[in-house]
Protein backbone atom coordinates (compact mmCIF):
# COMPACT_ATOMS: atom_id res chain seq x y z
CA UNK A 1 0.00 0.00 0.00
CA UNK A 2 1.11 3.74 -1.47
CA UNK A 3 1.78 6.53 1.33
CA UNK A 4 -0.97 8.06 -1.08
CA UNK A 5 -3.63 5.08 -0.57
CA UNK A 6 -3.62 5.09 3.07
CA UNK A 7 -3.91 9.02 3.07
CA UNK A 8 -6.96 8.62 1.44
CA UNK A 9 -8.41 5.96 3.12
CA UNK A 10 -7.69 7.63 6.65
CA UNK A 11 -9.42 10.53 4.97
CA UNK A 12 -12.52 8.73 3.87
CA UNK A 13 -13.03 7.43 7.03
CA UNK A 14 -12.66 10.56 8.86
CA UNK A 15 -15.30 12.38 7.24
CA UNK A 16 -17.57 9.89 8.15
CA UNK A 17 -16.83 10.36 11.48
CA UNK A 18 -18.75 12.67 13.38
CA UNK A 19 -16.50 16.37 14.05
CA UNK A 20 -15.93 15.41 17.64
CA UNK A 21 -14.44 12.26 16.98
CA UNK A 22 -12.47 13.57 13.66
CA UNK A 23 -11.06 16.69 16.32
CA UNK A 24 -9.89 14.09 18.36
CA UNK A 25 -8.19 12.11 15.94
CA UNK A 26 -6.76 15.10 14.36
CA UNK A 27 -5.55 16.48 18.09
CA UNK A 28 -3.59 13.04 18.79
CA UNK A 29 -1.41 13.05 15.19
CA UNK A 30 -0.60 16.91 15.97
CA UNK A 31 0.53 15.45 19.47
CA UNK A 32 2.56 12.81 17.84
CA UNK A 33 3.66 14.61 14.83
CA UNK A 34 4.95 17.32 17.81
CA UNK A 35 6.41 14.54 19.76
CA UNK A 36 8.41 13.49 16.98
CA UNK A 37 9.51 17.00 16.20
CA UNK A 38 10.50 17.51 19.50
CA UNK A 39 12.64 14.37 19.47
CA UNK A 40 14.05 14.88 16.21
CA UNK A 41 15.42 18.75 17.10
CA UNK A 42 16.76 17.51 20.55
CA UNK A 43 18.97 14.67 18.96
CA UNK A 44 20.24 17.01 16.41
CA UNK A 45 21.10 19.07 19.14
CA UNK A 46 22.82 16.93 21.22
CA UNK A 47 24.49 15.67 17.66
CA UNK A 48 25.75 19.03 17.40
CA UNK A 49 27.10 19.96 20.90
CA UNK A 50 28.66 16.72 20.95
CA UNK A 51 30.29 16.95 17.12
CA UNK A 52 30.99 20.87 17.86
CA UNK A 53 34.90 21.79 19.19
CA UNK A 54 33.46 24.11 21.78
CA UNK A 55 32.73 21.84 24.25
CA UNK A 56 35.40 19.90 23.72
CA UNK A 57 36.94 21.14 27.05
CA UNK A 58 34.27 19.20 28.98
CA UNK A 59 35.88 15.69 27.78
CA UNK A 60 39.30 17.19 29.37
CA UNK A 61 37.80 18.16 32.67
CA UNK A 62 38.71 15.65 35.56
CA UNK A 63 35.80 14.34 37.68
CA UNK A 64 35.43 16.26 40.86
CA UNK A 65 32.97 14.58 42.40
CA UNK A 66 32.19 10.34 43.14
CA UNK A 67 29.71 8.60 44.18
CA UNK A 68 31.56 8.28 47.45
CA UNK A 69 30.82 12.35 48.11
CA UNK A 70 26.76 11.55 48.15
CA UNK A 71 25.22 12.14 51.52
CA UNK A 72 22.32 10.63 50.70
CA UNK A 73 21.58 8.65 47.36
CA UNK A 74 18.33 8.44 45.31
CA UNK A 75 16.99 5.69 43.43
Amino acid sequence: MTKQQIISETVDILNKLPLEKAEEIRNLIFEYYEKKDEEIFEKGFEKLINESESYSFLNDDEDLYTIDDLIKRYK
